[in-house]
C-alpha cells in the first residue's frame, strides 16, 4: 500500500483488487456454471462472460450477448448465483423485463421469486 493512503483510499481500493482475484480465481468455475444452465435449458448464444466489483445490480447482458456479473455473487448461496445466471440467460432472448421475459424465467426456476426476496433481504451484506 502506498505510503500516506487514507483509510477512505485503502477502503475503495482494496475490495476492488480481493474482487479481482476472486474473478481470476473463479472465472473458469463459474463460466462452467454458465454454460451448463445454458445448455440445460436455454441453448442460447452468449459472446462472452465478465466480473466487475458491482453494487447496483447482480448481472447485465448486452445485446451483443456479452454477461456481466458481479463478484459479490462468489459470496452467495449457489442457488442464488444460479437465479441471476438464469436472470442472464433469460435476457438474451427477452431484453427487458416484461410478463414474457418472466415466463423464460419461470420455466427453468418456477421458484425464482424466493432467491429475488434472498438477495433483497441478504444482498447487502455481501461485500468484500
Amino acid at each position: 500500500m502506498p505510503q500516506g493512503w487514507s483509510e477512505a483510499d485503502q477502503a475503495d481500493v482494496f475490495p476492488k483488487l480481493i474482487s479481482k482475484v476472486f474473478a481470476n480465481q473463479f472465472h473458469e468455475f463459474f463460466a462452467e456454471r454458465v454454460a451448463t444452465l445454458n445448455a440445460r435449458f436455454y441453448q442460447f448464444h452468449y459472446s462472452d462472460i465478465s466480473f466487475k466489483y458491482n453494487k447496483s445490480n447482480w448481472g447485465s447482458c448486452s445485446h451483443t450477448g456479452h454477461l456481466n456479473f458481479s463478484t459479490r455473487l462468489f459470496l452467495a448461496p449457489q442457488i442464488v448465483v444460479d437465479y441471476v445466471i438464469i436472470h442472464e440467460l433469460a435476457h438474451l432472448k427477452e431484453h427487458n423485463h416484461s410478463p414474457a421475459y418472466w415466463k423464460v424465467v419461470k420455466k427453468v426456476m418456477p421458484n425464482y421469486k424466493a432467491q429475488v426476496s434472498w438477495l433483497k433481504d441478504h444482498g447487502s451484506a455481501l461485500y468484500f
